[in-house]
């Protein structure tokens, strides 16, 4: 895809999600006990200024807000020796909008953008410009829930990349949706489209670069679900999807079906449940230079939460999942992830906490790196603890500090890194 392409996209999906869709900010079920499919609001609601109530014009609410953030790095580059550290100056303006439409009860548009710039106090090559745009239609009839979502992302971090690299990405992940729920039974069944770009024609294996591993990668899913308690549900999901590669025919395309039981809701006053697990098998095109083999594997996702009193919660977050990979010449890694957080609200202004978090991401075959010929395996351990204070509904002050170690198979891949980070937000 060449470079002129991949702008026109970007300026259409953001001027279109920002003109057309919303964030999940109304009703996902008719029912209004039944629990959410994503679990928890997201797009305006914001983490920061949780009781913002927005500016109201007729129908009409325009949400905003400016959040300011210095934040103290020790190792900017994540390397295992010569750490560099730095302070960096973040902004993060952000504007967006509901909007009630009368087709059904509860229906709405909204939409929200960030624009989020960077700048490092010495290491200025590091300087970038993150961007977001979500957002969502829901039409909530009688008999059926319509949805559309987008969310679209410009980033840079490093820490999602396998091999510590800068690499500027693009996302897109699309999906509409139909949905019901019915005194028992209930189903939602729904189209996805997610678009990675790489901007960088840098060489990651062999003659391919970066940019080779653009993909989308299309699914169908179905989730069927049936009440077990008051506001539980029990689900049987099926995704059914295809991955293909949009610049090369060398990283090779694959074929994914994935079936998992779960449970959803209100499982006690003071436990609730999100989880499902099942199998996944994926499988690959032939290729000359990558790997063929299929993957057969656990795949686990959700989590739960518990709330002993009604200022403290307990929150346990889990993952078993392949994720594509640009290291080497493998299609994919598995990635097992536990997250263990812990919140207390000391009143209506003062909330803190603190986490834990291990991973253990797990490549299929060997590779060499510096002479060394091995399979690959990353081990993360980390934490952090935050605080914040809401001084208005419009005003709220926080900080956080964060550690990770990631210890590597090949020694080059060793990093650990603190961060610590104090912000203002302000909005409406």
């Amino acid at each position: 895809m060449t470079k002129l392409i991949k702008e026109l996209f970007r300026l259409g999906v953001i001027v279109t999600a920002v003109a057309v869709f919303a964030t999940p900010a109304f009703s996902q079920l008719k029912v209004e006990d039944l629990p959410k499919k994503y679990g928890v609001k997201t797009g305006l609601i914001n983490s920061d200024l949780p009781r913002r109530e927005g500016a109201r014009l007729g129908p009409l609410v325009v949400h905003s807000a400016g959040k300011i953030t210095e934040q103290f790095e020790t190792n900017i580059y994540l390397n295992n020796t010569d750490r560099k550290a730095d302070i960096i100056s973040i902004l993060s303006p952000s504007v967006g909008f509901e909007l009630p439409v009368p087709l059904g009860d509860e229906s709405g548009i909204c939409a929200d953008y960030e624009y989020t710039p960077y700048m490092y106090g010495t290491w200025h090559s590091e300087n970038h410009i993150d961007q977001r745009v979500r957002g969502l239609i829901e039409l909530n009839f009688a008999d059926v829930i319509l949805t559309a979502t987008d969310i679209y992302r410009i980033f840079t971090n490093r820490a999602d990349n396998e091999n510590s690299l800068k690499l500027k990405m693009d996302t897109n992940n699309f999906r509409v949706g139909a949905a019901n729920q019915f005194e028992h039974l209930g189903y939602d069944v729904g189209y996805n489209n997610k678009l990675t770009f790489y901007d960088s024609n840098d060489l990651y294996y062999s003659q391919l670069t970066y940019e080779d591993k653009d993909y989308m990668d299309q699914m169908l899913d179905l989730t069927v679900s049936y009440r077990i308690m008051p506001k539980t549900l029990l689900l049987l999901e099926n995704d059914l999807g295809l991955v293909r590669y949009i610049n090369s025919s060398q990283p090779v395309g694959s074929f994914y079906d994935e079936t998992v039981l779960g449970l959803r809701g209100e499982w006690t006053s003071k436990f609730n449940i999100n989880l499902k697990a099942g199998l996944r098998g994926q499988f690959y095109d032939k290729s000359s230079i990558m790997p063929d083999k299929s993957l057969v594997s656990l795949v686990v996702r959700g989590g739960f939460d518990y709330s002993p009193t009604d200022s403290d919660k307990i929150t346990v977050v889990l993952e078993r999942a392949p994720r594509e990979s640009t290291f080497s010449n493998m299609n994919y890694y598995v990635a097992n992830v536990a997250n263990i957080a812990y919140d207390h609200q000391f009143n209506d202004k003062l909330t803190a906490g603190v986490s834990v978090n291990g991973q253990y991401h797990q490549y299929p075959s060997q590779a060499t790196v510096n002479n060394q010929t091995a399979t690959r395996y990353d081990g993360y351990i980390g934490g952090s603890a935050n605080v914040r204070y809401d001084i208005r509904k419009w005003l709220s002050v926080g900080a956080k500090y964060t550690y990770v170690n990631r210890t590597s198979k090949f020694d080059v891949y060793d990093y650990f890194n603190n961060v610590l980070t104090a912000n203002v937000t302000v909005g409406f």
